[in-house]
């Protein structure tokens, strides 16, 4: 039993995801490069969706649970409305979780929210490159995959 548990393990290191629970949702990590329009396509295709965090609790949960220095897509999006954030599950963003979506440059540009382990959620443009003057990772490197209970 401990090595099929072992080797399950590896395999998902490999496969650069991790997953974990709450009692509402069941979230996989994918650390994979993409840009977040192929992100939130292969979350539907495998049944679920971009993470949507409803909640700063739940938002914290997940956060404190993925890799270090890693920048993940979420299901979060202004593209409707410059400044008007609203999560794929239709629930707009609550004020008090804005974080670092709407500062800096080219807002305009940066419409897809991804989230970032050592500051909560950010933006970028659909492929996830680095606004110019950032000092952060060049790339979101992958995304959360949420699966309602």
């Amino acid at each position: 039993m401990m090595r099929l548990l072992f080797c399950v393990l590896v395999c998902l290191m490999a496969l650069g995801c991790s997953s974990m629970s709450t009692e509402s949702s069941r979230y996989e990590f994918v650390y994979e490069q993409v840009s977040w329009t192929e992100a939130k396509r292969r979350a539907e295709d495998r049944g679920g969706h971009l993470a949507c965090f409803e909640t700063l609790n739940e938002l914290k949960l997940v956060k404190a649970k993925m890799h270090r220095s890693r920048a993940l897509w979420v299901g979060l999006t202004d593209v409707q409305r410059e400044g008007d954030w609203f999560w794929l599950n239709g629930e707009p963003l609550e004020p008090y979780m804005i974080d670092l979506l709407e500062r800096g440059e080219q807002l305009e540009q940066r419409d897809y929210g991804h989230l970032l382990f050592n500051s909560g959620l950010n933006s970028r443009d659909e492929k996830g490159e680095k606004p110019k003057g950032w000092k952060a990772q060049e790339h979101v490197e992958g995304f959360i995959i949420e699966w309602e209970r």
